[in-house]
């Protein structure tokens, strides 16, 4: 799998991820790993170790409460979903969700 950004899918992920919904792991642990844990904690609801498209959406709505806003800044969750699974398998897994994070930080 080849792991490239586009400016709009860092932009979709830098909403997404420092929204505060999944932020307090990231500042109390420092990681990209433990951001990543806590997110898949508290959306994964089937316990399958991947975001499904409903799941990754819950994630989405929860962060986008938390900052006030109702949108993705253009983007729907389903094309930030889309942007997210990397290898277009239907789901979110915690390998791609790391990566995102990973990228984030070095920015």
């Amino acid at each position: 799998m080849t792991k490239q950004l586009s400016l709009s899918v860092l932009a979709a992920g830098l909403v997404v991820l420092t929204a505060g919904a999944l932020r307090p792991a990231l500042a109390q642990e420092g990681s990209a790993q433990a951001m990543a844990d806590q997110a898949f904690e508290r959306f994964d609801s089937n316990g399958s170790g991947d975001l499904d498209d409903g799941e990754f959406k819950q994630m989405v709505n929860a962060a986008m409460r938390q900052r006030g806003e109702d949108n993705l800044s253009g983007l729907s969750a389903d094309e930030a979903f889309q942007k997210f699974d990397l290898n277009q398998d239907g789901i979110v897994d915690k390998s791609e969700m790391v990566f995102f994070m990973e990228t984030m930080q070095s920015i």
